[in-house]
């Protein structure tokens, strides 16, 4: 299988130009583009014709250098909690929907929206209706360009669309052919849920992943990002369900290991790390 990492550990110090040769030079065959998860940049500002040229750049560089962008991840944090700043965040969604499809991308990692913040949802049955109303959109929007939406399950235990059990059975509902799931191994061990177990559960709805560790602490406090095999998850199983599940797609690192604060040579070689461990996975 291919392996991949978020782009922000390859951005060169002070801009937001990745180092896409560096990211082969460690191994990775993939990049997971986190270029698209700020609405305050000014991707989600400009025009629609130097937008599209800001994004086969980015692709023309990640290309040159070998680098598949496997998947794109969609703004992020949003605040979902009116119909005005849901229907703004769609537009932006949208955005980010166009831009994976001009990076020669076939996947996008969306949150499911969460109408009552990030607490308890005092109405269920809204919140799922407006996801419904939201996904079935945006799909809408992201077919023609080819682009599938993946829904990611999230650590916040207070949000039904969190849990793996209830986000299975949404998107099998919607009925939607460009409708699948990202499987966050973390966010799954941080709401007690069994992340090879989880796998098992998508099945071939399961398109693309976010891989890192944590303690299992319930309730979003033990949601770490932190290397795999470094904390509880039980990665021999997880590994095993893949491979009974028939997934080929990447995997893809989502981990907060290492940072700019790090020594450049250390850093080069915690990279390399992460491309090894990401390699034992598949």
């Amino acid at each position: 299988m291919k392996t991949g990492i978020q782009t922000a550990h390859y951005e060169i110090h002070g801009t937001d130009i990745v180092d896409y040769k560096k990211m082969k030079e460690h191994g990775f065959d993939c990049a997971d583009f986190s270029g698209l998860t700020d609405i305050r940049k000014d991707l989600f500002h400009m025009d629609v014709d130097s937008f599209t040229q800001k994004m086969l750049a980015e692709k023309g560089r990640a290309d040159e250098a070998g680098i598949e962008i496997f998947q794109v991840h969609a703004p992020w944090p949003v605040d979902d909690t009116s119909e005005e700043k849901r229907n703004a965040n769609l537009a932006y969604m949208k955005r980010a929907v166009l831009g994976t499809s001009l990076l020669g991308c076939s996947y996008i990692v969306v949150h499911p929206v969460m109408p009552f913040g990030w607490g308890a949802e005092p109405d269920p049955a809204f919140a799922r209706r407006v996801n419904k109303e939201y996904f079935a959109e945006l799909c809408d929007y992201a077919r023609p360009l080819g682009v599938t939406i993946c829904m990611e399950n999230m650590p916040f235990v207070d949000c039904q669309l969190s849990f793996v059990t209830n986000l299975v059975p949404f998107v099998e509902e919607m009925n939607l052919d460009n409708l699948k799931i990202c499987l966050d191994t973390g966010h799954a061990h941080t709401c007690i849920e069994n992340a090879g177990d989880m796998a098992r559960l998508c099945g071939s709805n399961l398109k693309t992943l976010h891989l890192h560790d944590n303690a299992g602490r319930r309730g979003g406090h033990g949601d770490e990002h932190a290397c795999p095999y470094t904390c509880t998850i039980d990665w021999v199983n997880f590994k095993n369900a893949l491979k009974e599940i028939g997934y080929q797609g990447c995997l893809s690192l989502e981990c907060h290991s290492v940072n700019e604060d790090c020594p450049a040579d250390i850093r080069e070689d915690m990279l390399k790390l992460l491309c090894r461990i990401a390699r034992s996975l598949g």
